[in-house]
């Protein structure tokens, strides 16, 4: 459980870190995190042996892992943003 207790504040590290993402964004994506930790942490519990306990370690490491999705650079943002603007006037 610490393993993925390291990669959930990892990912978390990443995604606040992301001067692209929105704060809504960078929530949805923590929730994620947790929730996925969560689960992996109840796959280890219901793990009857080593081979399972790897194996919820590695799954759990992966979806906490793949929570992460970076946001559109902030010059996509800036040109999308810009040709909004020049529509509307």
């Amino acid at each position: 459980k610490a393993n993925l207790d390291k990669v959930a504040e990892d990912t978390k590290a990443k995604i606040n870190g992301d001067a692209s993402l929105t704060s809504a964004e960078k929530d949805a994506q923590s929730a994620q995190v947790d929730a996925d930790k969560a689960a992996g942490e109840k796959a280890i519990d219901g793990a009857s042996n080593a081979d399972g306990i790897n194996q919820a370690v590695a799954d759990g490491t992966s979806k906490i892992q793949n929570d992460y999705k970076p946001g559109k650079s902030l010059d996509d943002q800036k040109s999308v943003a810009k040709a909004n603007l020049d529509k509307v006037a």
